[in-house]
This record gives structure tokens, C-alpha cells and sequence, in this order.
């Protein structure tokens, strides 16, 4: 017996990934963004951490191999919080 192909296996994570996360610019999927926001935003001061970030992913997203992608997350934060300076009073570790 032969181990599953890989691509199937990469398929199946990038189907259920568009399937979690709205990308798409309509307007439900717009308030589901939005919904997604406010519930990883656990102290609802409009900015999200790393920490809400990575609880969030595993928590209301659901994608554990999304989840365990950790440098991947953290380049991608990193890239996030430096495309705009903030102008919050929190400073640039947030987005």
C-alpha cells in the first residue's frame, strides 16, 4: 500500500483554508471577516497580537496545520504590523 500523495494532502489543506478564511471582496464575506476579527480580538481593542493571532488561528479558524506553520505566522505578522506605520498609542507590535 502506498502513502497518500502529498499534492492530495496540500489540496485538501488549501480547500479547507479558502474555505475558513473570507477572501473573497463581497459583502458576506466581509461581515464574516469581520466576525473572525472580533472574536480573535479577545480584548477588543481593535488591534490584534501574535498571541491573539495564534490562539485565534487555532481556536476560531480551526486549521491545525495553519496552526503549526509557526515562522510562517510570525513572517507574516512581522510583514503585517511594518506595511503601515501606526499611529496608536499601543506602537507598531500590533495589527
Amino acid at each position: 500500500m502506498t502513502a497518500p500523495s502529498k499534492n492530495k494532502y496540500d489540496n485538501r489543506i488549501w480547500a479547507e483554508l479558502k474555505a475558513k478564511l473570507p477572501w473573497e471582496k463581497t459583502e458576506a464575506q466581509r461581515k464574516q471577516r469581520l466576525d473572525q476579527w472580533r472574536q480573535i480580538d479577545m480584548n477588543g481593542n481593535g488591534l490584534l497580537s501574535l498571541a491573539e493571532i495564534d490562539k485565534g488561528l487555532r481556536d476560531v479558524i480551526r486549521l491545525p496545520a495553519l496552526f503549526k506553520t509557526k515562522p510562517v505566522l510570525m513572517r507574516a505578522f512581522t510583514a503585517a504590523k511594518t506595511k503601515v506605520k501606526s499611529k496608536s498609542i499601543y506602537g507598531d507590535d500590533y495589527i
